[in-house]
């Protein structure tokens, strides 16, 4: 709903890809049968998008062929294959179609000098997330040994089925359960929305404008940030990212908060015993959460504000998605009245843990998959990941809004906060409790604070 609502003038170009490195001497007869027991395997890749006189419908065909396209472009050698793959992907984005298929278009470009040749895969968003690619080139992996083996493919089960997912959310968008959790929602609504500055005002935020800028931290800070920073408050890595964030653009802004749109992975309880950890499709909650962040405030503060607002979110973000786009109208027009965020922040994980595929494993490379037309839904975009050891942080922003040295200004301030953040968190003086630590105490930041200290001084709580 909230994809079809965005009105994209090339909603065929909202997909995902990966870049697979290909042993030369692979059988690719063999590969394309694999990606044919894939598509037959799950559910998600054979969706389709039909336009009704009342409104959408997905649907999900048969397995069978014509689930996917191929292409074998002419074999390049290492200086070409940047701008190959670069053409490669936008033949392949325009094979994708929403109402007659495919979803899936696959493309192989080899490699003139006998070294390792390159898969590209391309899937529409709506058929695939981040998640969703790790289960997709674990069975990849596997049914192509099977096909070179010459033994029927037999794929790990692929648990719940997508559509029983859907079906589950539409159940639960009528509970009452889900109804107090949309109440949640509307009392934490923000006031208003906080204009983030630009430097031209009256600039087009488009996406024929949208340019990309990425800073990273140091190993070793990644290193900390993915580990031992976490003993300290009992924390998980959003919230030290989302602290971050919101120390950067509450100062930035001039103000004490901040909305960002927050993207999850989706996969949580939404009832019916539902098994989604090797289901494929597109599971992202999107949810906004009203960051704050005081001037000049210690650093544990922050860290501890944000860590609670975080885990008071109902279902961990996934309900809001429900009430508002499934919900009954009072409830859904009351949250589209929000105020809307100007930015938007997903952090996708360690790549390498994430995507892995044993014989075919990501090069690394990648294409631009963006639409290239159309509005841009937010003024600025945080993605974050963790790459080859290093915290990578990308900002999206439009270049007749902001000019590359005020974002490279904002990035280098985040990055400063997170490190500080990182250094606070690992020294063995740093530690604290809050409120989600103890939940059934029922206490608040200030009263468990002070049964602390007596504690910590002799005393009797």
């Amino acid at each position: 709903h909230w994809f079809l609502d965005q009105g994209m003038p090339e909603p065929h170009r909202f997909a995902q890809a990966v870049v697979l490195r290909i042993p030369a001497n692979a059988d690719v007869d063999a590969l394309r049968r694999a990606w044919q027991a894939l598509t037959d395997h799950h559910d998600a890749l054979r969706t389709r998008l039909d336009r009704a006189a009342d409104g959408w419908h997905q649907r999900i065909t048969t397995p069978g062929d014509g689930m996917f396209t191929w292409t074998t472009d002419a074999a390049v050698t290492g200086p070409q294959r940047e701008p190959a793959l670069a053409a490669l992907g936008r033949k392949l984005l325009n094979q994708l179609h929403l109402a007659d298929g495919p979803l899936v278009a696959l493309g192989f470009l080899p490699d003139a000098d006998g070294q390792s040749s390159r898969l590209l895969a391309v899937i529409h968003h709506i058929a695939v997330d981040g998640v969703s690619w790790r289960i997709l080139l674990e069975d990849l992996d596997t049914a192509y040994r099977q096909v070179t083996a010459g033994v029927p493919v037999q794929l790990p089960p692929k648990t719940s089925p997508y559509p029983a997912w859907a079906r589950q959310l539409g159940e639960l968008a009528a509970t009452e359960a889900l109804a107090e959790e949309a109440q949640w929602w509307i009392n934490h609504a923000p006031s208003r929305t906080v204009l983030l500055p630009v430097d031209r005002p009256h600039g087009t935020n488009d996406r024929s404008t949208e340019c990309h800028l990425t800073v990273q931290l140091g190993r070793e800070s990644t290193d900390r940030l993915v580990g031992p920073a976490h003993q300290a408050y009992r924390t998980q890595i959003n919230d030290l990212l989302l602290a971050a964030l919101a120390r950067t653009l509450t100062d930035w802004a001039g103000e004490s908060g901040v909305v960002v749109d927050v993207e999850g992975h989706g996969r949580e309880d939404v009832g019916g015993q539902l098994d989604l950890s090797r289901t494929v499709g597109w599971f992202t909650s999107l949810f906004p959460v009203a960051l704050t962040a005081v001037a000049d405030e210690p650093l544990p503060d922050t860290i501890k504000r944000t860590k609670e607002l975080l885990r008071q979110l109902p279902r961990r973000g996934t309900s809001y998605g429900v009430a508002r786009w499934l919900g009954p109208s009072p409830v859904a027009d009351a949250l589209a009245a929000f105020p809307a965020a100007q930015c938007s922040f997903n952090y996708l994980g360690q790549f390498e843990q994430s995507v892995s595929g044993g014989l075919f494993t990501p090069s690394g490379e990648g294409i631009d998959t963006s639409p290239e037309q159309g509005p841009r839904p937010y003024l600025l975009t945080f993605d974050a990941f963790v790459r080859q050891g290093r915290f990578h942080l990308s900002i999206g922003y439009g270049a007749d809004n902001h000019r590359p040295e005020t974002i490279q200004t904002v990035a280098d301030r985040y990055i400063s906060v997170l490190e500080e953040m990182v250094d606070h968190c690992v020294d063995p003086a740093a530690h604290g409790s809050t409120p989600s630590d103890f939940p059934l105490a029922g206490l608040n930041q200030d009263q468990l604070d002070s049964v602390l200290a007596r504690i910590a001084a002799g005393e009797s709580p």
